[in-house]
């Protein structure tokens, strides 16, 4: 997996780039104009988000330690697993059915 990560959205594209040691993530102004015929990327100002240092997944494992030694319900547990992966599979169902949109009630 590449360490950037682009996602498009309609005129603020959010961008991710985990080989960066401070801006990891920053939300570029942007939008389409045209020179004649051609459309051209016009890009603005850049606004950096800031993040927690920590490392995401060591950050997790350790929430998951400290739930263990504590007896406290974790942030994300099991259920919440079971949605992200029902939400995936209507990802994948959609673009199968070339982006028809899917509800999670058809996921099962």
């Amino acid at each position: 997996m590449r360490g950037d990560q682009t996602v498009g959205l309609k005129k603020r594209v959010p961008s991710r780039n985990d080989t960066e040691p401070v801006e990891k993530l920053a939300i570029y102004d942007q939008h389409v104009e045209f020179e004649g015929r051609l459309p051209v990327l016009a890009k603005a100002d850049r606004q950096v988000v800031e993040l927690p240092a920590a490392e995401p997944l060591r950050a997790e494992c350790q929430e998951f330690f400290d739930c263990i030694a504590s007896g406290r319900q974790p942030l994300t547990d099991a259920q919440s697993g079971i949605e992200v992966i029902r939400v995936l599979q209507a990802c994948q169902a959609s673009l199968q059915l070339k982006g028809r949109p899917t509800a999670l009630s058809d996921i099962h």
